[in-house]
């Protein structure tokens, strides 16, 4: 853990946050990229369902023999091809009724998603509430995407827009866990109950995680403009108008605004951003507003 600042708790006051998770920032990206960290790894079935769903001769009923091998991955598709956001009713699908059901992109879609949520998930009680209200907000992120883009029309990509939703804010978990793991190894060493105080903490994780996010995104092989999505999420692109980047950023903002949100945007900005958005990608409030109930619906409906 030479990449950890090594302070003693009177030290540590002393310095200054901003600086200090700088030093933490620029150290873990580099551990990184030069493999002296290690992303999580996608689940084995998850990806060679992908590597499957990659090649042009891809035949459904083969994807369908390689997620029975996952009991919970085959449960999660059998679950989602059911639920109102990929169609609902027919209950009692088989395995491989579910999966033509869902098709190809869309199938590639709850891959990932299933792959993604375990990351959601801690041994430590306080990350563990944090990660499930996380993952709530991220589901109503790429549900209004996905949403917001039919409703826009064009040439937007519905499933791109919302893997990008869903996956904005995969690094928060993953820097949490390596934040965790390097605290608890420095209780172990030099006695210290904490290196970071809270507040420290969540900045920490608040400026890296677009950053280890795109990488994940990366290392999944997912695609390049996913990856995008993840790693320029903080502001529109006005060059870019109507993308699936800026449906993104507005649905984050109104998913704060809604209250479906755990972190540092603070609800005026989220309105303002809102109000930004509404006018970039020419929709009317009134008309975004009426989607919140039927959100929050689709998210209870996936979250029971």
């Amino acid at each position: 853990m030479g990449w950890i600042p090594q302070t003693t708790k009177r030290a540590q006051t002393a310095l200054d946050e901003d600086a200090l998770g700088a030093r933490i920032e620029a150290a873990l990206l580099a551990r990184l990229r030069s493999g002296e960290a290690v992303l999580p790894a996608m689940p084995r079935v998850a990806t060679e369902c992908l590597a499957l769903l990659r090649r042009p001769d891809c035949a459904l009923a083969e994807v369908a023999d390689v997620l029975a091998r996952d009991p919970l991955l085959c449960a999660q598709v059998l679950r989602l091809a059911q639920c109102a956001s990929f169609g609902g009713g027919g209950t009692g699908l088989s395995l491989h009724q579910a999966v033509a059901r869902l098709g190809m992109s869309r199938l590639r879609t709850v891959v990932v998603q299933v792959a993604a949520r375990r990351l959601f998930v801690s041994h430590d009680p306080t990350i563990a509430r944090a990660c499930a209200k996380l993952w709530e907000h991220s589901l109503a992120v790429a549900l209004l995407s996905r949403q917001l883009v039919r409703q826009l029309g064009g040439d937007l990509d519905a499933e791109l827009a919302y893997l990008g939703g869903l996956l904005h804010d995969v690094g928060k978990p993953v820097v949490a866990a390596i934040l965790l793991e390097a605290e608890q190894k420095l209780s172990g060493e030099h006695g210290l109950r904490r290196w970071l105080d809270g507040g420290a903490w969540i900045r920490v994780v608040q400026r890296v995680h677009t950053s280890v996010g795109a990488e994940l995104s990366a290392a999944w092989r997912l695609p390049e403009r996913v990856g995008a999505i993840i790693r320029r999420g903080d502001d529109y692109a006005f060059g870019e108008r109507r993308s699936e980047r800026n449906v993104v950023h507005l649905a984050n903002a109104a998913t704060v605004v809604w209250g479906l949100y755990l972190g540092a945007q603070s609800r005026p900005e989220a309105e303002e951003t809102l109000r930004s958005g509404c006018i970039l990608l020419e929709l009317e409030r009134e008309e975004l507003d009426e989607l919140s109930d039927d959100l929050r619906e689709e998210v209870a409906a996936q979250l029971d």
